[in-house]
């Protein structure tokens, strides 16, 4: 769950399969790098769509912390939040090997920057890494041993290039919906022809974005999250939030990206 306090003292509730449903609508825009072919782009787009899927059995019940509130999904304790990352990585296994080896490379690049609170989370998030290391590994072998196209996808190049580009995704998603810093700048990312640095520029935390240069085939692009605004901050226990969510009307937040942000007012 993505939680987001709002200045009027409301709480943003976003459930993380939507976010990843926004990441996706985003991937789908840009245009295809060259060094992938149209069936392994395809399957990159469905793991952006795909890689928070293992967070349905948590959001549908979700937790509160001690003071009532709703836990957000990076207040997690590290030995159940790799619990949703084996889940997200076996549901994708089950369709598509490619497709849960790019949520493995996507969960452990997470957990190889971003630092754990406690020697227990550092000691869990080392052993969840070790354990990655071991099933991406097997997973590469295999696809090494498909298809010609297969065997191009699961290149150290090709799968550097495809990780950077879902956690790009998937960051844009969450700065947009304000639960992560802002990135002013992404990792080297490849469209069309070519491999470059891009530009992220929100004036003022508008709804409105540049990004330069401007990797998306259309001109401009609007993007939107499905979420719920409750007034309340604290919930006596779990059902209670759970009762107050589903009574919530849903709402769609919206943003825009594009070549030059809109002059402000």
């Amino acid at each position: 769950m993505i939680v987001v306090d709002e200045p009027d003292g409301s709480l943003l509730l976003v459930r993380q399969p939507h976010h990843a449903a926004m990441s996706a609508q985003i991937a789908a825009a840009w245009r295809r790098p060259a060094a992938l072919s149209p069936g392994v782009w395809q399957r990159l787009l469905e793991a952006v769509r795909v890689h928070d899927d293992g967070w349905g059995p948590f959001e549908d019940r979700p937790e509160l912390d001690p003071h009532g509130r709703p836990v957000d999904f990076k207040s997690i304790p590290t030995p159940r939040h790799v619990v949703v990352w084996d889940r997200s990585i076996e549901r994708a296994a089950s369709a598509d090997r490619y497709v849960a080896l790019l949520v493995a490379l996507h969960a452990r690049w997470l957990y190889t920057h971003v630092g754990q609170d406690g020697i227990e989370d550092q000691a869990c998030a080392q052993e969840f890494v070790r354990k990655l290391n071991e099933r991406i590994d097997m997973m590469i072998e295999a696809l090494g041993r498909g298809t010609d196209e297969q065997r191009d996808a699961a290149t150290p190049t090709a799968l550097a290039l495809a990780r950077r580009l879902v956690s790009f995704f998937d960051a844009v998603s969450l700065c947009l919906i304000g639960t992560i810093d802002w990135i002013d700048r992404s990792e080297a990312l490849g469209f069309e022809g070519r491999e470059t640095v891009l530009r992220l520029e929100r004036p003022h935390k508008s709804a409105d974005v540049a990004i330069t240069p401007w990797p998306f085939a259309p001109d401009r692009l609007t993007t939107r999250v499905r979420a719920v605004r409750l007034p309340r901050q604290r919930f006596a226990d779990p059902s209670a939030l759970a009762a107050a969510m589903s009574r919530a009307d849903p709402i769609d937040l919206e943003w825009t990206l594009g070549p030059e942000a809109s002059p402000q007012p």
